[in-house]
């Protein structure tokens, strides 16, 4: 099999699905391509029900009463059910008749409304009466308008769930922010944006301007960066946190050398500032104490071409060096290890010389008794 052929295709998230007969991943129905290296597929107008190269390049239309016309989709003549111009029909509403280029009503229903945008049938007794109107219509007051929430899309909606709470379709009919919506017979399907994309006002998802975005706007700006990418939010940027630094294409930040602090590589050469106790030399972080030959450096000047401690960890310091009393970590360890043991020892002390005490008491109480037992035997 060719290293160029899929085998599995992401449909929930990248909106593809695998044609065994190119194996390749093409968009589902009602997504496109956009030509680019993007592995999602973006979804299509509302106008279409299939599109390629932008949403709205039409490839097939989405209503009944509509036909393709120059990758767009033009309603059908008034009361025409299917046609492919705008002045021919291939079947006309119910109780309608197509005659001279146009959808006329039945003649022996002898309906005079057909002025009546999307009537489907007129009342008999009153011949300007509309009694029924065309599916996704409901008749209000002489009129055939669309009813938000009956599950079918008709324009102005821009969706209709049926009043569905947390679909992505508002109770006005609506397309919410962050979701995008596939019209396909007259019924909506949203989904909401995956991380990585935004919507603008055409509630279609598009890649965020930076890889660096966990969440952003239409204004080229993050809103929010991902922790597990090791960056944060800095003024609108996603910016590598300390010791991790920026490769220009990846959205996960890479780590530094271990003595950077900052880098702008992966390098001991790419260093941009240190860690404590190393000094930066030519983008390289050299170690302080092996620079200036003394222990327990946190900080160091080059003067010339030698280093010189600049202040010290713990401890003080004199001409550059710090004192070894308690500069370096192991001789802070072995004060606090001598601190340790003095505590210790001091009350087991403390307990001998007690008792010593006790006993030499009790020794020359009873030697004053035999000394006393001996004069009176006297």
């Amino acid at each position: 099999m060719p290293n160029n052929t899929c085998t599995v295709c992401n449909a929930t998230t990248d909106y593809r699905v695998l044609d065994s007969s190119t194996g390749r991943c093409t968009p589902l129905s009602g997504y496109y391509d956009d030509g680019t290296n993007n592995s999602t597929a973006y979804p299509c107008s509302v106008e279409c029900r299939t599109c390629t190269g932008t949403p709205g390049y039409c490839t097939s239309c989405p209503y009944n009463a509509t036909f393709l016309s120059n990758n767009s989709c033009p309603p059908c003549m008034l009361h025409c059910d299917s046609c492919n111009s705008s002045f021919t029909c291939f079947s006309c509403h119910q109780n309608y008749t197509y005659q001279n280029l146009s959808c006329v009503p039945n003649i022996s229903i002898a309906n005079n409304c057909s002025t009546i945008s999307n009537c489907a049938s007129c009342n008999i007794t009153n011949q300007s009466l509309c009694s029924s109107c065309s599916l996704g219509y409901n008749l209000i007051n002489n009129s055939c308008l669309s009813k938000c929430g009956n599950g079918i899309v008709i324009a102005p909606e821009q969706c209709d769930n049926g009043n569905n709470t947390g679909t992505g379709c508002s109770a006005n009919c609506t397309i919410e922010d962050g979701y995008s919506c596939i019209i396909t017979n007259l019924t909506s399907n949203c989904s909401q944006c995956p991380n990585r994309t935004y919507t603008d006002s055409t509630h279609q998802c598009f890649p965020c301007f930076s890889y660096a975005c966990l969440t952003c706007n239409s204004m080229a700006q993050c809103l929010s960066c991902s922790p597990s990418d090791f960056r944060t939010l800095n003024i609108n940027t996603c910016v590598p946190i300390d010791k991790y630094y920026d490769d220009g294409h990846n959205s996960i930040a890479l780590p530094c050398n271990s003595n950077c602090q900052t880098c702008s590589g992966s390098s001991n050469l790419s260093c941009l500032s240190c860690l404590d106790g190393n000094a930066l030399d030519n983008s390289s972080c050299i170690n302080c104490d092996a620079a200036s030959g003394t222990v327990g450096c946190k900080t160091c000047v080059k003067t010339k071409v030698t280093f010189s401690c600049s202040s010290c960890f713990t401890g003080s310091l004199s001409s550059g060096i710090c004192s070894s009393s308690d500069s370096s970590p192991s001789s802070q360890s072995s004060s606090n290890n001598n601190t340790l043991l003095l505590a210790i020892l001091l009350p087991i002390l403390f307990c001998l010389l007690s008792c010593c005490l006790i006993i030499f008491c009790l020794w020359r109480r009873r030697k004053n008794a035999e000394n006393k037992v001996e004069e009176e035997q006297q």
